[in-house]
């Protein structure tokens, strides 16, 4: 009974253990979640603070220069719809270098325009790539905070099956300790029995076997004799009388034989009779 309550005792400390491991486990997943929300606000306000504004500046400017190309190009099939107005000039050569010099100075702006524009493209590009790569990486902080999240679940899951079975073991151990005592008390319950009765006994047996069966339990001690494999006893103690209406008549027909002692072979007999007669305890 004190080895399975010792067994008991130290499975309900591994639980303690693995329950006090699980909640620490917890408060470092919490932690943790904690540091990826706040991570994933900073990105989503950075998001909303600064790549957002940037995407939709470029893309009004992308707009606006767009616009502006387009009334160049306007201008420039204005001015060469104008070619055949010749009254404006004095003459032809002086319309030419009028328009040649139109012309140049539109091809300059619209090669501004257009590399405006292309600056405005990369940059537009460069933009969308950030927030691809941002979203992407909010995404993969959002699937690890939804792990966490199960992880977390699953602990407190197993730390609420531990606690049961801690809480079931602890019964069941108490239920246990109740039965040892009560064990206990019917041992020592039975150990005063058994003392009254041999004291009993020995009233009511000769002087010299009384002091014999005294001196038996020292000799068998000193002579090493396996007690229940060499010497098991006095024969009322090897016995049971199941109906009490038998006792008187038992112990009418056996007498003094109810005293003597079972052993396992004669030599065993003759070790325990020399040393009587040698010291002189009875036999």
């Amino acid at each position: 009974a004190m080895t399975h309550r010792t067994k008991v005792e130290l499975e309900c400390k591994e639980l303690e253990e693995g329950i006090k491991t699980g909640k620490d486990i917890i408060k470092a997943n919490k932690r943790k979640i904690e540091e990826l929300n706040v991570e994933i606000a900073k990105v989503t306000k950075e998001l909303e603070q600064n790549v957002g504004p940037k995407c939709d500046s470029a893309r009004e400017t992308l707009t606006h220069t767009i616009n502006e190309r387009d009334e160049a190009r306007k201008k420039m099939e204005g001015l060469y719809a104008k070619q055949g107005r010749g009254q404006q000039f004095r003459n032809k050569r002086d319309r030419d270098a009028h328009l040649r010099a139109q012309i140049k100075e539109l091809n300059e702006t619209k090669k501004e325009k257009e590399t405006f524009l292309v600056h405005s493209q990369e940059k537009l590009s460069n933009l969308r790539r950030s927030v691809t790569t941002d979203t992407s990486s909010l995404e993969k902080k959002t699937t690890d905070v939804t792990k966490k999240n199960s992880m977390l679940e699953s602990l407190c899951k197993s730390i609420e099956e531990k606690t049961k079975e801690r809480n079931d073991m602890a019964e069941a151990r108490k239920e246990q300790w109740r039965s040892l005592e009560e064990i206990n008390e019917q041992t020592n319950e039975a150990r005063d029995a058994s003392k009254r009765a041999l004291s009993d006994m020995r009233k009511i047996m000769p002087r010299a076997t009384a002091m014999g069966l005294d001196a038996l339990t020292n000799i068998v001690e000193e002579e090493r004799i396996v007690v229940g494999e060499q010497y098991f006893g006095l024969l009322l103690q090897n016995m049971e009388i199941t109906n009490p209406k038998f006792e008187t008549a038992v112990e009418v027909a056996a007498q003094n034989s109810l005293f003597h002692v079972i052993v396992d072979t004669d030599h065993t007999a003759a070790r325990l009779m020399k040393r009587l007669e040698k010291d002189r305890l009875g036999r």
